[in-house]
Formats: structure tokens, sequence, C-alpha cells
């Protein structure tokens, strides 16, 4: 958990190296997919982080929960870098 948070709040130079907010929560969504931390339930856990990041910066999401498993599956498996995730999460935000 602590890897993701510092993940997302990573600087460097005084500039943050995730320079947007889909672009951050795709960086939590994609550590905490690839580094679980939760006994079981890890890739709900993971998404539902990501959602709830985005609720709180005012983002909600619209998207299929199949695409959505799809996404984490991907994370997970490495398949999907955070740039292509943090495309998805912006294609699915509704405001």
């Amino acid at each position: 958990m602590y890897a993701a948070i510092g993940r997302v709040n990573a600087r460097a130079l005084e500039h943050d190296i995730y320079g947007s907010l889909n672009l951050k929560a795709a960086a939590l969504l994609h550590t905490l997919a690839r580094l679980p931390c939760l006994e079981h339930s890890n890739a709900a856990f993971a998404w539902h982080s990501t959602e709830a990041y985005l609720l709180l910066h005012e983002r909600r999401l619209d998207y299929p929960v199949k695409s959505a498993a799809d996404l984490v599956r991907d994370a997970a498996s490495g398949s999907k870098g955070v740039a292509v995730i943090a495309r998805q999460l912006r294609d699915w935000t509704v405001n």
C-alpha cells in the first residue's frame, strides 16, 4: 500500500512524475494490481481504490464491469502500462 501511495505522489526535481490525475490514478491501479497487499480480493481492492481516488478528486467513472475487470487483469499481468490505463480511465470519466 505504501508503495502505491509513494508512486502516486512521486516527484523529481520539484515536478510530479505523473502529471495528470488520470496518470496518478493509473499508477495507483497499476501498483496495487501488480503488488497485491491483501490475502485475497486484490483485483477488487485495486479497482475500488482507484475509483475512490478519482471520486475524491470529483471524477466519476462510467464503465462496463467486464472491461474494468479486464483492465485490472491486464495491469496485474503487466500487459498494460500506466499510460494505457490512464487513457482508459479518461475515456470512462463522465465529469
